[in-house]
């Protein structure tokens, strides 16, 4: 099983991607748009979106609902937890995930979330698809096609769910 692209201090995301993770996604047989920018926040649907550590900062400033799904990192989301594969829980806390989300949406119809892990390419993205996938009945293909399209760096993890 392979393990999440985890936080590295005193190395930037787009460093980490452009040297060390970028194949990740030209293996699975997808290309990086020259202008892609991993710090951003990439919208899935119009009111869920997905970025890395330094995105969460910028989520944060428009006052998004962040969640950040990667354990080793403290940062200034609204929920902190940890979506860790091999557990024997990423079901689960995936589907405690979705729930959150889809409360957080209908308790407030003008409110966007933003969920964020290390580097936006595995375990966020697959928060979100879990989301999709649950609460508004997309296949994991459809889910995985309409995270893809909206963020170039996503990494297929499904394999995780059941982990």
């Amino acid at each position: 099983m392979t393990t999440p692209r985890k936080f590295i201090p005193n190395i930037s995301s787009k460093e980490r991607f452009e040297n060390n993770l970028k194949h990740l996604v030209e293996r699975e047989g997808r290309t990086i748009p020259d202008d892609f920018d991993i710090d951003e926040i990439h919208w899935a649907t119009d009111r869920i979106g997905i970025t890395d550590y330094e995105g969460c900062s910028e989520a944060v400033i428009h006052g998004y609902f962040t969640i950040n799904v990667a354990g080793e990192l403290d940062s200034s989301a609204d929920i902190e937890t940890d979506i860790s594969p091999g557990s024997g829980t990423v079901k689960d806390d995936l589907t405690e995930l979705a729930a959150l989300m889809d409360q957080v949406l209908k308790d407030d119809d003008q409110i966007k979330i933003v969920v964020h892990c290390a580097m936006g390419m595995e375990r966020s993205p697959l928060t979100v698809v879990w989301y999709l996938h649950t609460k508004l009945g997309k296949t994991l293909d459809e889910a995985y096609d309409i995270v893809m399209n909206a963020r170039a760096s996503v990494v297929d993890r499904r394999s995780w769910i059941n982990s």
